[in-house]
């Protein structure tokens, strides 16, 4: 796998976001004061928590929630500008996994929609359960019947934790820590939208020092796939294990990683 390593510091890209607010135009059209907001309250008597949107290329808005009160991810939808309609929870019994845990969500240029979600499998008696990662991919964005007409497939069981998804046209790509053994960044990678699996390569080994500020000593952000160069990307706070000796996670390192093969 060609992969590059960029280290970039918090405050380097803290104050380049700054530089780009500051010198950013106002969108033509738009004068001072005119850009206004309208809220809508999506209840469940469930509850929810940590939403997340995906707007596809027809303005379709399609939003989730983790329920608070069942083990389930709720998920609506809208054309741009509407009230988004609630479509039930595509991960709320995937296999032997109740999902609900984490959630991330993908609008493909495809018109396919890719949900992620982190899944609890309880193991008998039910006094602990492990963590796996799911697929859902819906093509044409068809959530109905309860997200009936989508495949729902868990692709990891091994103490996975915060999955992301992202997609480049027909390939999909789903990461998430591993937070059971090796700690490290895992890829899972699709080649026909969502539809099967097979493992990439790890962000984290095969970069020398890198690797090792990073085993065992990470916390990963989102992966995003860039459409025009076809690179991905998977970006990851780090710290430095010499000085801290396993006694604390002070992750003062952020690094972006990047594929140009597909990982």
């Amino acid at each position: 796998m060609r992969q590059a390593v960029i280290l970039l510091f918090v405050a380097v890209v803290a104050f380049s976001l700054v530089a780009s607010v500051a010198s950013a135009g106002r969108p033509a059209g738009l004068s001072s004061g005119t850009l206004s907001f309208t809220t809508s309250v999506l209840l469940q008597s469930n509850g929810s928590s940590e939403p997340a949107v995906a707007i596809g290329a027809d303005g379709t808005a399609v939003l989730t929630g983790l329920s608070w009160r069942l083990f389930q991810t709720n998920v609506w939808t809208a054309p741009f500008g509407e009230t988004p309609v609630f479509q039930g929870a595509p991960d709320a019994q995937i296999g032997k996994g109740i999902g609900g845990e984490d959630a991330d969500v993908d609008f493909g240029s495809t018109g396919t929609l890719h949900f992620s979600t982190l899944m609890a499998i309880p193991n008998p008696p039910f006094t602990t359960a492990r963590l796996g990662v799911s697929a859902i991919t819906c093509l044409n964005a068809d959530t109905s019947n309860n997200f009936a007409n989508c495949k729902a497939q868990l692709i990891d069981t091994t103490q996975a934790d915060r999955q992301w998804v992202t997609s480049d046209g027909a390939t999909v790509y789903i990461s998430y820590h591993d937070s059971g053994s090796s700690t490290l960044i895992h890829v899972q990678r699709s080649d026909d939208d969502g539809l099967t699996w097979q493992p990439a390569s790890s962000p984290i080994p095969g970069q020398g020092r890198i690797t090792g500020d990073a085993t065992f000593n990470n916390d990963q952000g989102p992966l995003v796939a860039d459409p025009t160069t076809h690179s991905v990307f998977a970006i990851y706070a780090a710290g430095q294990p010499s000085i801290q000796k396993g006694t604390s996670a002070s992750f003062n390192n952020i690094f972006v990683s990047r594929s140009t093969d597909k990982g």
